[in-house]
């Protein structure tokens, strides 16, 4: 029993070329998945890195081709005869992963995760949920309950339990996980695309160095070989890089809160409240062409033109990259007091938005002396000394700058090159 032959090909600047069968491509010319060409992966980082203009599109098909190598790599490592999959249901779980892999993302609203800030779903409501319903009803669900694509009977749930992680274990860690194939894809991606070097390790030699390691509390999870140990760094220090100079740019998170402020007030004129609609149909309607429609046909043009013709706030006061305990509650403090005197201030935390660094104890090395386990945070001077960056920083309008800097002090002063 088989879907594998190739039924369309997609040129791919990282992968070079993304087969896909006859399930997956009905799949990518489903609504909800054609969605995701106009949806950005960053947002309006395109504003300071001006070809960051990718969408969620390619990268949904560039994690299914490095959730396929890692499973492909895994299975010739033993892990279909440890699990006891005969030769169907080996094709079968490779199948899933890739459907997970290339579903992952669907439920990502307008300019992906700025698009979420700011409290715009409803409360216990993120975009993995809005994935999960798309998953589980209309077009995509018709098509995997066809026999004809569907050879292999997987169904909707299936593909959300292993996104969940209730169900499918390895599978799960594939997509989501320390080394997972979405982190490989998107550090990859968002570095070509915005013309850097940060997000660049040696992928090849990574995935070929992936193993699973057996729990005595459950299924296999996934682990390193040590002679892999230094490509597991460099991911490592990849996203760190990419966060501290792509990510958490800060003219990058000026516009992130700028879109998410206009994003409230369209939704709130929209539907009546400042949130994405319940029923996913509607919220189907809402992407990255809704909400420059809405902007050029904002009557509040001065906010409009932040978006539109780049006029960001900016930074007039910050913390150092990792300050201490004290300084931060200082500077927050004195951000409420400024926020609250000008009108015109919002303070921005980088703990609050992903800023940290892949360091979970719970991923292993497999050490070449003995073949015993131990943690890469261990193991890995040059991960044990990675700290999580907790910069804070505070923007104003350009009308209450000066007065807003004025009342957060000299100790968190911004350089002039950096206010420019």
């Amino acid at each position: 029993m088989s879907n594998s032959g190739v039924f369309r090909t997609f040129r791919d600047p990282i992968h070079q070329f993304v087969d896909v069968n006859r399930l997956e491509a009905e799949l990518v010319d489903t609504r909800p998945f054609q969605r995701l060409r106009h949806i950005r992966q960053l947002a309006l980082t395109c504003y300071v890195y001006p070809d960051a203009e990718h969408r969620r599109f390619s990268h949904s098909l560039g994690v299914m081709q490095f959730g396929t190598r890692i499973f492909d790599t895994l299975v010739a490592k033993g892990l279909a005869q440890r699990l006891a999959w005969s030769t169907d249901a080996t094709a079968r779980n490779r199948q899933l992963v890739r459907l997970a892999c290339l579903l992952h993302d669907l439920g990502h609203p307008p300019f992906s995760h700025a698009g979420e800030e700011g409290s715009l779903f409803r409360p216990d409501v993120t975009h993995e949920h809005y994935s999960h319903k798309l998953i589980l009803q209309g077009d995509l669900a018709q098509v995997l309950a066809d026999p004809t694509l569907n050879p292999f009977a997987i169904t909707p749930q299936e593909v959300v339990e292993v996104l969940q992680g209730t169900a499918g274990g390895i599978l799960h860690e594939i997509v989501d996980g320390d080394f997972d194939a979405d982190k490989m894809d998107y550090l990859r991606r968002d570095s070509w695309h915005a013309g850097v070097d940060y997000g660049r390790f040696d992928h090849v030699r990574l995935v070929e160095s992936l193993i699973f390691r057996l729990s005595d509390e459950g299924p296999p999870v996934l682990a390193v070989e040590e002679g892999g140990m230094h490509a597991a760094e460099a991911m490592v220090t990849a996203r760190y890089w990419m966060f501290t100079q792509v990510y958490f740019h800060d003219v990058r998170r000026a516009y992130d809160w700028h879109l998410a402020d206009s994003i409230r007030d369209i939704l709130a004129a929209a539907t009546g409240e400042p949130f994405y609609p319940d029923e996913v149909e509607s919220y189907l309607g809402w992407d990255d062409n809704t909400v420059f429609t809405a902007l050029r046909q904002s009557k509040d043009q001065m906010k409009a033109d932040r978006l539109l013709r780049r006029k960001h706030w900016k930074v007039c006061a910050q913390t150092t990259a990792q300050p201490d305990r004290d300084a931060l509650v200082r500077f927050m403090q004195r951000a409420s007091t400024a926020t609250d005197a000008t009108g015109s201030a919002y303070a921005d935390y980088a703990l609050q938005h992903r800023l940290k660094v892949t360091y979970s104890r719970d991923f292993q090395v497999r050490l070449e002396a003995g073949g015993g386990f131990q943690p890469l945070c261990v193991v890995s001077p040059l991960v044990r000394s990675l700290e999580p960056i907790a910069q804070a920083r505070l923007y104003a309008a350009p009308e209450v700058s000066h007065d807003a800097a004025k009342l957060m002090g000299p100790e968190f002063a911004v350089a002039k090159e950096e206010a420019a």
